[in-house]
């Protein structure tokens, strides 16, 4: 533990040493990981799909702040769209407005969930999504998390009407109509945002416990409701899900949440102390948990001067004293 904690120690050093720059290096990762989701999602134009293109969205939004990098995810899904959708385009960029000015732009870290949500079905691991909301973000990021979904899911049924638009003889009413039945008849995505919704509230809630170690195991009960709720809502609305896929998936959900959680904070509950003091309105019982943190390492430095000795070839010591005497 010990050496996990020097580690630990060592990262967190170095990255506050050159925060600034490291935060611009984190911020084109994301931003180019999220475009190579949405492009993977929404692949029909040539012009869009170039990596020199999402490059070049990445560099722009490392400099932007959260909100701004939400816009431009919208308008390069909308650049995807029109190419060969142009009403599907405008449906979707109305209903991310409306998304944003009802709810996100109250608070704007809360688009981090929905951003966040294409990138972890681009990696396989959707599962991590509600751990990591609700152990950073809380009940505030269910919303987001539940637009991110509906976008995933947008993105499958959009590439079935796009097909079925150069197959049925009926032109665009049917397939759009198609597409709207899709959406809201999708028992896999409605499942799916329920069962992530009632994990963030469950992980938030027993994050938020003052009872010893209980933010891993807040991790990991959201880890168990969650394969739990997953289990039982696929055999009540009879939804097809991959068992052993969902639960390694939220295996390693659990662990990247372990990780995220070691490196935002750890305690030590066997130095816990009790605090009891008043003022005029109230008396307070305090619990302080001291953090786990490795001293720096000291080193000193001790000059040690050692005595010039005169050496000659030809004169002894003796010798040389008494060529310098008067």
């Amino acid at each position: 533990m010990t050496f996990l904690l020097t580690i630990r120690e060592k990262i967190r050093n170095f990255y506050q040493q050159f925060q600034q720059g490291l935060n611009l290096i984190f911020r084109f990762i994301f931003s180019l990981i999220l475009f190579m989701a949405l492009n993977n999602m929404f692949s029909y134009s040539d012009v869009f799909g170039k990596m020199m293109i999402i490059i070049g969205f990445a560099f722009i939004c490392m400099w932007l702040p959260l909100g701004a990098v939400f816009f431009l995810s919208v308008i390069y899904t909308c650049g995807q769209l029109v190419v060969t959708v142009p009403e599907i385009a405008l449906v979707y960029l109305l209903l991310f407005l409306i998304s944003y000015l009802i709810y996100i732009r109250l608070e704007i870290r809360t688009c981090l969930p929905l951003l966040f949500v294409p990138c972890a079905f681009f990696f396989h691991i959707p599962y991590v999504v509600p751990i990591l909301v609700g152990i950073l973000i809380g009940p505030a990021g269910i919303i987001p998390t539940a637009f991110g979904i509906l976008l995933y899911y947008f993105s499958i049924h959009v590439n079935d009407t796009v097909a079925l638009l150069g197959s049925v003889s009926e032109g665009e009413v049917e397939a759009y109509r198609y597409l709207i039945v899709q959406i809201f008849s999708d028992k896999q995505m409605l499942l799916m945002m329920i069962v992530f919704s009632v994990t963030i509230g469950v992980v938030w809630a027993c994050y938020r416990m003052s009872r010893q170690d209980a933010w891993n195991q807040a991790i990991i009960i959201g880890g168990i409701i969650g394969m739990v709720l997953f289990l039982a809502g696929a055999y009540t609305l009879d939804v097809e899900i991959d068992i052993l896929n969902m639960i390694v998936g939220f295996i390693i959900a659990v662990v990247i949440g372990m990780i995220v959680q070691f490196f935002k904070c750890i305690v030590d509950y066997s130095r816990v102390e009790y605090v009891q003091f008043e003022d005029e309105e109230y008396y307070y019982y305090v619990k302080a948990v001291p953090k786990v943190s490795m001293a720096q390492e000291e080193r000193n430095f001790k000059r040690i001067n050692t005595r010039k000795h005169v050496k000659n070839n030809d004169k002894s010591v003796e010798e040389v004293k008494e060529d310098w005497r008067p």
